[in-house]
């Protein structure tokens, strides 16, 4: 297929935050196109529905890269504290309730419209926590190999050495050795 260049203005800060995050603005800026130009006319709940799950599978794929959740949704119920309606990267979709801090499973054809973000709210959602977790990451791997140190010496001194897959069998039932 033969492209088209094309000039577009975006918000600076958005790029910017795209660009931190290796977000190919080309191809984000086509899907969004495909997407809108999918349905013509008017469009009923069951297309609005569409592009929303279809705004959703594009955004999952650096969501599972980054292991980021989004909030693409609220709900203001007036007896609680609301609701937020969260993406998950493998495309899950829940409501967290503040007032019970307790989740409940969904799907998009579950959810009423007017709950959902509008689409800008949810890209900027979904590049704030990208963001997030991009940086989070690289100190969540610090903690974990800190901690992985930990438990090694905590159980040499407890158990004596062994190999990190455990103890082998041999051939006459006995332990292997390990290296040292």
């Amino acid at each position: 297929m033969r492209k088209e260049k094309l000039t577009l203005s975006v918000d600076e800060e958005v790029v910017k935050r795209a660009r931190a995050l290796d977000i190919n603005i080309s191809q984000a800026t086509e899907m969004a196109l495909r997407g809108f130009t999918a349905a013509s006319g008017e469009a009923d709940a069951a297309q609005i529905r569409a592009a929303y799950d279809y705004l959703f599978r594009a955004m999952m794929p650096t969501m599972l890269r980054l292991d980021a959740t989004v909030e693409v949704g609220f709900d203001p119920d007036p007896q609680s504290d609301g609701s937020s309606l969260y993406l998950e990267p493998d495309g899950k979709l829940y409501w967290w309730h503040h007032t019970f801090d307790e989740a409940s499973d969904t799907s998009l054809d579950q959810i009423k419209l007017s709950t959902l973000h509008n689409p800008a709210k949810v890209v900027s959602n979904w590049l704030d926590a990208l963001r997030q977790a991009k940086e989070k990451n690289p100190e969540r791997l610090k903690t974990i190999q800190l901690y992985s140190g930990i438990v090694e010496v905590m159980s040499k001194a407890l158990i004596g050495p062994s190999s990190p897959r455990g103890p082998q069998q041999g051939n006459n039932g006995k332990t292997a050795p390990t290296k040292k």
